[in-house]
C-alpha cells in the first residue's frame, strides 16, 4: 500500500498544477464538498465545481456524496487502495481493462492511471507476466499441434484441411525457408522425389503392419525397422535451376495421389450430374460423425446436473424479477413454494409456484429458478395454496412488495426534470426508477 501511495502521489506530482488538487479526492475536501453541499460554506468557485459535479445522498444519519456523471459513490484518496483491491480480486486478477469496468460500475470519481499503477504493484499479476514468448521455438510448436490428431474428429487440423497426412517433418521444411525458397515453382527436383518416396514408404508401411498383424511382437518391430531403413529420405539437396515444362511434370507426379476426378470443360454438359470427389469428404463426414457424439455427450452431462438441481413440492425457490420489471422500490428476487410438478416428454420438468399472495400462472422450469432451502420464510411455507387467486409474474411482484414492509410508490409520469413535489416520486422521498416517464425526453434530477 505505501509503494502504491508513492507512485500515486509522484504521479500528481508530475500532472499540471490545475489538476493536481482534484485529480483524487482526500478526505479534507470530501468534508468540504459536504460543507457545501449543504449549503453552509464555500467560495464561488469551489462551489460551482462541486454542484456541477456532486450530489449529496442521505443513508440513514450518514451523508454520502455522489458523483452526478456516474451515479456512484465518490471514492477518497484514502480509501482508492483498498476499493481497487476489491474489484481486482472481485474480477479474479484479469488484467486491466475488467478490474476498471468493475471499478466504474461500483464507484466514481477513481482515474484510470490509478488503476494502472495499482496493477502494476500487484505480486500476481507480475508474476504472470515474467514468463516469456516462446518466438525462438515456435514453428516446432505450431506444427506439432496441426499435426496432432483431436479428440473429438479423430483427424488431425493438417489432415482436415489437406486431406493427408504430413509427407515431411519440420526439418525439411526449415531447410527449404533456409534456402529462401517460397513458391511452389521453386521446389527441387529431388525434394518432389523425395516427396514421392515418402508416400511409397507410407503405403509399404502400412502394408507391412497389415501383413505382419499376425507374427510376435518382436518380429513386427525388426520388420518395422527394415522398412524405416530402406524407404527413410534424407535431408534435401540445394535447389537445381530446370525447365518449366519439367516442373510442370514433376508438379503433375507429386499430386498424382490424390483422389481427385477432375471434369473436361467440352463434356460438362454431358456430365452435370458428376460431383467432385476428394479426401475432404470422407474426412469432413467423420468429423461431423465424431462432433455430434460430442454433443450427444455435452447434453447427457447437461441432463445430468439439471437432473441434481430437481425440486420437490414443498420447496423453497425464488425466481429473479429483471430489471425492467422493477421500480425504485421492488426486490430483486420474488421468493415462492413449489406446489406442483409436471414431468414433460423431453426430461425438463416444470413447476407450478405460489407466493404468499396468490399462485403464478406461468410454469418455470428448473434452470429459472433459485434454491431457498436456507432461506427462513416461515410465512411461505405454512401458506395454503388452495385458497389463493391465479396471477401474472408482474402482478405477483406487486402484490409482494404491497404485503411487505416496503411501501410501494407508483411511477410517476412527470414530463418536467422532477424537482418539485409535483413529482409522486420526490414527495414520496425516493428517487424515479425505470418506470417513470419512459416517453420525457428531458433529463430526470430525482436520481
Amino acid at each position: 500500500m505505501e509503494e502504491f501511495y508513492k507512485l500515486l502521489e509522484k504521479h500528481i506530482e508530475g500532472l499540471n498544477y490545475k489538476f493536481q488538487e482534484k485529480f483524487s479526492i482526500k478526505q479534507l475536501l470530501y468534508n468540504d464538498i459536504i460543507l457545501v453541499l449543504q449549503g453552509l460554506s464555500g467560495d464561488p468557485q469551489l462551489k460551482f465545481w462541486v454542484k456541477k459535479n456532486f450530489k449529496l445522498i442521505k443513508i440513514g444519519d450518514q451523508s454520502v456524496v455522489y458523483e452526478i456523471k456516474s451515479n456512484h459513490p465518490v471514492v477518497t484518496h484514502e480509501n482508492l487502495y483498498t476499493k481497487i483491491k476489491e474489484c481486482h480480486r472481485r474480477v479474479g486478477h484479469h488484467g486491466r481493462g475488467k478490474t476498471w469496468i468493475e471499478v466504474k460500475d461500483q464507484y466514481g470519481w477513481v482515474p484510470l492511471d490509478t488503476i494502472k499503477l495499482f496493477i502494476s504493484q500487484c505480486d500476481i499479476c507480475s508474476n504472470r507476466k515474467t514468463f516469456p514468448k516462446p518466438a525462438a521455438g515456435l514453428a516446432p510448436v505450431t506444427y506439432a499441434i496441426n499435426t496432432s490428431s483431436a479428440q473429438t474428429i479423430k483427424k488431425s487440423p493438417y489432415e482436415v484441411v489437406f486431406g493427408q497426412k504430413p509427407r515431411c517433418d519440420i526439418e525439411m521444411w526449415q531447410v527449404l525457408s533456409d534456402q529462401g525458397i517460397l513458391n511452389e515453382d521453386e521446389l527441387p527436383l529431388d525434394f518432389i522425389d523425395l516427396l514421392n518416396e515418402c508416400d511409397n514408404a507410407t503405403s509399404v508401411v502400412e502394408v507391412a503392419i497389415s501383413s505382419d498383424a499376425t507374427k510376435s511382437p518382436a518380429s513386427q518391430v525388426q520388420s518395422l525397422q527394415t522398412t524405416a531403413n530402406l524407404y527413410l529420405p534424407t535431408a534435401p539437396s540445394p535447389a537445381v535451376h530446370i525447365s518449366p515444362r519439367t516442373k510442370k511434370r514433376r508438379r503433375a507426379r507429386l499430386f498424382s495421389n490424390d483422389q481427385v476426378t477432375y471434369i473436361d470443360k467440352d463434356e460438362a454438359t454431358d456430365t452435370e450430374d458428376a460431383t467432385l470427389v476428394t479426401n475432404h469428404t470422407q474426412i469432413r463426414a467423420e468429423a461431423e460423425v465424431s462432433y455430434m457424439a460430442n454433443i450427444a455427450k455435452r447434453q447427457k452431462l447437461f441432463n445430468h446436473v439439471v437432473h441434481q438441481n430437481e425440486y420437490k413440492v414443498g420447496d423453497l425457490v425464488g425466481l429473479k424479477i429483471d430489471k425492467v420489471d422493477r421500480t425504485n422500490v421492488t426486490p430483486r428476487v420474488l421468493p415462492c413454494k413449489i406446489i406442483s410438478v409436471q414431468v414433460a416428454s423431453n426430461d425438463m420438468d416444470t413447476y407450478q409456484l405460489c407466493t404468499t399472495t396468490a399462485i403464478l400462472f406461468s410454469r418455470f422450469q428448473v434452470l429459472d429458478l433459485l434454491n431457498l432451502s436456507k432461506c427462513n420464510v416461515r410465512d411461505l411455507r405454512d401458506v395454503d395454496s388452495t385458497t389463493l387467486p391465479t396471477m401474472t409474474f408482474i402482478q405477483a411482484c406487486k402484490a409482494y412488495v404491497s404485503a411487505g414492509l416496503i411501501t410501494p410508490t407508483e411511477a410517476c409520469n412527470c414530463n418536467g426534470k422532477c424537482s418539485t413535489k409535483k413529482c409522486r416520486c420526490r414527495a414520496a422521498k425516493v428517487q424515479c426508477g425505470t418506470k417513470c416517464h419512459s416517453s420525457k425526453t428531458k433529463p430526470c434530477s430525482n436520481v
